[in-house]
């Protein structure tokens, strides 16, 4: 039984070892299995990252080439586009240059014409001025003692016309001390004083047509001495007056007012043009004293020049008046001669055009000033 048995363990164990070989050899199948299915997975994880690892190499390289070849078509394009920008741009400059040579040509055609149009009105204004002539007025205190002085001032100063005042002269004298007085050739006109004292003269160059005039009216309170004038380039003559006023006040100075009115009245039926000089002894820069004889200048339409006192103690005593007569250089100068002081100044006729147009300016100031009394 025992034997029996032991065959029987025998048989068990041999079952048992036979079992676990079995088992052993599925563990081992099953294990071999196992790797071969992971190594299989991992080969295949490899090739797939492999690939992927390729998609992503290929990826940017194929981008960069389309990249390339986008940016090569963009290079290509903008060429294109700016070879022809470069050319619109030289057409557009040669145009421009064109049109900017021909507004050029215009313009410098314009220009010469309009240069051409104002030498043309320049040369027009040109002759449309008359020549000034070059005046001097002085109070010379007796002329009998400076006959030399006055002669040199003239040759000095290239006077055409010289007024002089207080005189001093004689109706049997006057000629000779005025011709020793003058330049050679001069003409000379004068009016003395019956006493002692006062007078006026008018020493012309022979450049100038001159005539002396005398007037109708009596006065008794001043000399005068006047001359019409005549330039080859005027085209109206100039009336002119050298007066020499005493000094007083009260009823002589108004009856010197109605005297100068009577004068003034024959002087506008002669001429338009009129230059008055002379010491009229008013001190016409005081506004109290001067007063009534301005407002007389103003009602005649006559221009007071001179602006500077023209004596040694002041005020302004020797006059420059003018109607329709353009005076300009005007200056007072001591040449210590007397006690008054020399005035100089050019003066010339205004154009017939010029006094045209400044009396419809004034018949249009006086309508305006009439309208607005309404």
């Amino acid at each position: 039984m025992a034997f029996f048995a032991a065959l029987g363990a025998k048989a068990i164990a041999r079952q048992l070892i036979a079992a676990a070989g079995v088992t052993a050899l599925g563990l081992l199948a099953a294990a071999g299995q196992y790797y071969a299915r992971r190594n299989m997975e991992y080969e295949d994880k490899e090739s797939d990252s492999e690939h992927e690892s390729r998609d992503k190499e290929e990826g940017p390289r194929e981008e960069d080439d389309r990249n390339g070849e986008h940016e090569r078509s963009d290079e290509e394009e903008s060429d294109s586009v700016d070879e022809s920008r470069d050319e619109e741009e030289e057409e557009e400059s040669d145009s421009v240059d064109e049109s900017s040579d021909e507004e050029e040509e215009e313009e410098s055609d314009s220009e010469e014409e309009t240069d051409d149009a104002k030498n043309k009105k320049a040369k027009c204004s040109l002759s449309l001025i008359p020549a000034a002539i070059f005046i001097g007025v002085l109070n010379v205190r007796s002329l009998n003692n400076k006959v030399l002085r006055i002669l040199q001032l003239i040759i000095k100063n290239t006077l055409d016309v010289v007024c002089t005042t207080e005189t001093w002269s004689k109706e049997e004298t006057g000629d000779a001390v005025l011709r020793r007085a003058s330049p050679a050739d001069f003409r000379f006109y004068y009016q003395a004083r019956p006493s002692r004292g006062g007078g006026a003269a008018i020493q012309v160059t022979p450049l100038l047509q001159s005539a002396q005039i005398l007037f109708k009216c009596k006065t008794t309170t001043f000399e005068v001495a006047a001359a019409v004038l005549q330039h080859r380039d005027w085209d109206e003559p100039v009336l002119v007056i050298s007066l020499y006023r005493r000094g007083a006040s009260g009823a002589k100075y108004d009856t010197f007012l109605d005297e100068f009115q009577d004068v003034l009245f024959e002087i506008f039926n002669l001429c338009d043009n009129i230059i008055v000089t002379g010491d009229f002894n008013i001190w016409v820069d005081d506004l109290r004293r001067g007063e009534r004889f301005r407002c007389l200048l103003q009602a005649y339409d006559l221009s007071q020049h001179v602006r500077e006192p023209t004596h040694r103690r002041g005020h302004t005593l020797d006059l420059v008046i003018t109607r329709n007569v353009k005076t300009s250089c005007l200056y007072v100068q001591n040449d210590g001669i007397s006690d008054h002081y020399s005035i100089y100044f050019k003066a010339r006729p205004k154009s017939r055009h010029t006094c045209e147009k400044s009396k419809r300016k004034k018949d249009k100031d006086k309508k305006v000033k009439k309208y607005k009394k309404r």
